[in-house]
């Protein structure tokens, strides 16, 4: 009998430490919900991250290493914003005191290609300022066609990124 209440004991320690534990893990993950950035800011630019998708995993990327960017909480993802949630974030920032908008994240910008295009319409349409994509190059790929002349009006440079967080390295 003694063993058995014993056991019994450490039986409920151990639903107790589960318990403990599965609350921690959602309050964490609730507090990651939170600080998720759409729009972040590094220098005088405004960054936009539509997602984390990404065919490649290459060593020099800086997602390899780190989980934020300049002014970034994290770039990390639960999701996949809409061009409508992404449109509204841009209430939030003063965006006539940046240079630049940029299409670049933790993911490659042309997996989202439809929202890439519908914000970049209204960023066009709502604001003067020059947009850049940020890309590994392999859009037409990705989306099976060329996307080149979707981009015409849309995007006014196109950067090949070849990152790394390391100076030596790249």
């Amino acid at each position: 009998p003694h063993t058995k209440v014993n056991k019994i004991k450490i039986k409920k320690k151990i639903i107790n430490k589960l318990k403990t534990h599965k609350k921690h893990k959602r309050k964490k993950k609730e507090k990651m919900q939170k600080k998720i950035e759409i729009l972040y800011k590094i220098h005088n630019n405004l960054y936009i991250n539509l997602t984390n998708r990404c065919p490649y995993s290459c060593t020099f990327c800086l997602r390899q290493k780190m989980d934020k960017v300049g002014e970034s909480d994290t770039l990390w993802l639960l999701r996949e914003p809409t061009a409508e949630e992404v449109i509204e974030e841009f209430k939030k920032w003063d965006v006539d005191s940046f240079d630049e908008i940029v299409f670049c994240g933790f993911g490659e910008p042309t997996e989202a290609f439809d929202v890439l295009k519908k914000v970049a319409e209204f960023i066009k349409s709502k604001y003067n300022k020059p947009i850049r994509l940020n890309t590994n190059g392999v859009g037409n790929l990705i989306n099976k066609r060329n996307i080149a002349p979707e981009l015409k009006g849309l995007i006014d440079t196109v950067s090949i990124s070849l990152n790394n967080p390391d100076p030596e390295e790249y």
